[in-house]
């Protein structure tokens, strides 16, 4: 898949700890061929790719209240983000509404060097005309870790092709801590546990049996973070306990290590 987008966004706060954000998106996508046997593409490729290049228009918001630095208690708060997006308002190839929400809860223990985080997100997309491919949620490690790219989900077949798929739900569970080496080291360390799953297709031919319903898998791990003069890495080497037969597991991924 190829794609081009410019998305401009302005952000106020309307509280104390609320900030609400206006943003829209203009994109283009093209599904090119993937496989040399063009007809045993699944038909929800086939559609994509038979578009050609399609424009997409979203006018969009979402808000966040955000009491983990400006709260009563220094070493604890909550995170909480609700957004919509809407594509089709003001023009382009295609429709939907998709929207997203997440609840993370963090709390410093242990003379404030343990760093405890729980998170719930989700999220789902609807057209009138059905999704497409390009706008799916396809997993990745921001979403569950240990499985590759479009990993996990409805697959095709005959492809063995990642579809993508209309909702996510996760539970993540994080704590990060010293490993007791020098602080110009920059190293220090996490465990965590993923639990949740991507799931859902408006057009279900061509799939693996059972790939379009919500199994959840379970993910164990660990991880290192490093701060170097490139920026921070964070090194996650994990371990699926559930998974289903057709997933692509993926025991280390490198990522840029972001702030919660």
């Amino acid at each position: 898949m190829r794609r081009a987008y410019l998305s401009p966004r302005l952000s106020f706060p309307i509280s104390q700890n609320g900030v609400l954000t206006l943003n829209y998106r203009s994109e283009w996508s093209e599904v090119r061929e993937v496989d040399s046997n063009y007809a045993d593409l699944p038909s929800q490729i086939q559609a994509d790719i038979d578009a050609g290049g399609l424009v997409t228009h979203s006018l969009g918001y979402s808000y966040s209240y955000d009491t983990r630095r400006t709260g009563l208690n220094p070493n604890a708060g909550l995170l909480f983000k609700f957004g919509q997006d809407y594509a089709g308002v003001i023009g382009g190839d295609v429709d939907f509404t998709r929207t997203s929400a997440e609840l993370t809860g963090e709390m410093k223990v242990l003379n404030e060097e343990v760093t405890l985080r729980a998170t719930v997100e989700g999220g789902i997309i609807e057209s009138d005309d059905g999704t497409r491919v390009s706008n799916r949620y396809f997993n990745s490690p921001s979403i569950i870790r240990g499985f590759e790219t479009g990993g996990i989900g409805p697959r095709s077949t005959t492809n063995d092709l990642a579809l993508g798929g209309n909702y996510y739900a996760v539970a993540r569970l994080e704590a990060d801590f010293p490993l007791g080496l020098p602080e110009e080291y920059g190293l220090t360390g996490g465990v965590f546990f993923d639990y949740g799953s991507v799931w859902g297709l408006d057009d279900t031919t061509a799939i693996i049996a059972g790939s379009d319903d919500p199994n959840w898998r379970s993910v164990i791990g660990a991880s290192i973070f490093w701060t170097t003069p490139l920026g921070p890495l964070r090194f996650n080497f994990t371990k699926a306990l559930d998974k289903e037969d057709y997933d692509k597991e993926q025991s280390f991924d490198l990522t840029i290590s972001t702030s919660f």
